[in-house]
């Protein structure tokens, strides 16, 4: 019995995450196994405590969440996150920075996989 709230979508992206709120946080590789309106599940290289603040940098957005679970899987960990705030405005600023430039906008270029 599926007890979430969306549906989830899947897809395979890499991300760039970074632990929040520690002295010495080095950003990791992650791959995002899926996502929803509220949430995302990601695989990482190192465990992450429930309750930790995250960055998640894409291509095209910028994303901060907190950890809700991450349970080992293999050689990894399978980390899901509540979604608190998304930027997307680099497509925004990538469409400005065209017309000023007077280059030509492609939007498949600049969207956005990640929406808030």
């Amino acid at each position: 019995m599926e007890r979430r709230k969306e549906p989830r979508l899947k897809i395979k992206q890499e991300v760039t995450i970074t632990v929040l709120g520690q002295m010495i946080a080095a950003p990791m590789q992650a791959g995002v196994l899926d996502i929803s309106g509220n949430g995302m599940r990601l695989r990482v290289p190192a465990k992450i405590p429930c309750g930790a603040g995250i960055k998640i940098d894409s291509k095209n957005a910028l994303v901060l969440a907190e950890v809700s679970r991450c349970v080992r899987e293999g050689h990894s960990y399978a980390v899901g996150v509540t979604l608190l705030h998304s930027l997307s405005v680099f497509k925004d600023l990538e469409v400005l920075n065209r017309a000023l430039f007077g280059e030509e906008y492609n939007r498949s270029e600049v969207e956005s996989p990640v929406r808030s």
